[in-house]
């Protein structure tokens, strides 16, 4: 009895080691158009501030429940339960669909491919130190996405 007793320790102790040393699963949102928002996960506020991108790390849940706040009150409450990886990184991205109704969508870290460089680029431009710099940038596009970038930025620069 002494020794299943000390067997069952001692696997409870393995599990419990497991859990401790493993880093869960990390959580990135971000929003396509540079749209700030609160990210609350499992109940708990990530950022006091509003912002266009959140991270969280060390989910252990199987199920990660959700819910954006964006900071404009005309921009709809969005609420998602989302199927965890263990020890993964998980990618969604906060944006408008065909519709305009906003979603949030599961995506890459991979941004190859013109769209997707296009939306990485407008992404990006609220964080750059010298925005004066971003010519670099603008010239790895193709002429129609750098018309849309040009106008993407005219609109930051007006907020």
């Amino acid at each position: 009895m002494e020794r299943i007793s000390k067997t069952l320790l001692l696997c409870f102790l393995l599990l419990l080691s497991g859990r401790v040393l493993s880093q869960g699963t990390t959580l990135v949102i971000f929003s396509e158009g540079g749209q700030k928002f609160t990210l609350e996960v499992n109940g708990a506020i990530q950022n006091e501030t509003p912002e266009a991108r959140v991270e969280t790390n060390n989910l252990f849940d199987s199920a990660i429940k959700v819910k954006l706040y964006p900071a404009d009150d005309q921009m709809p409450l969005i609420s998602k339960s989302i199927f965890n990886t263990p020890n993964g990184m998980l990618y969604y991205v906060y944006r408008q669909d065909a519709k305009g109704r906003y979603i949030l969508e599961k995506t890459t870290h991979d941004w190859s491919g013109e769209e997707t460089r296009l939306q990485f680029a407008k992404y990006a431009y609220p964080f750059v130190y010298d925005p004066s710099d971003y010519d670099v940038v603008r010239e790895t596009l193709d002429p129609g996405s750098q018309d849309l970038l040009n106008d993407y930025i005219r609109q930051i620069e007006k907020q």
